[in-house]
């Protein structure tokens, strides 16, 4: 018996963060990076933590793996040129 695997074009690395010139506005960005990008803005000049970036996403603040993936999303958007202005 011949099972039918189906072929798909490949599309190329996927950016978790596209870079701002590359996006139209946070609509680009997945509903995660959207909810901490809406806090940011909300605390503005006291900065956002990566705990509370965590409590923001749902995670448990108390996890520091949990703390570390909330911080690698700052990171990354902070990398990801003028997301963070």
């Amino acid at each position: 018996m011949t099972v039918g695997l189906s072929r798909r074009k490949s599309v190329g690395p996927r950016r978790a963060v596209p870079h701002r010139q590359n996006a139209a506005g946070l609509e680009d960005l997945s509903v995660d990076y959207q909810a901490v990008m809406e806090t940011a803005a909300e605390v503005g000049e006291d900065g956002l933590g990566a705990r509370r970036a965590a409590v923001v996403l749902g995670w448990d603040s108390a996890s520091a793996s949990r703390v570390e993936g909330a911080r690698a999303r700052l990171k990354r958007l902070v990398e990801r040129a003028g997301w963070w202005r």
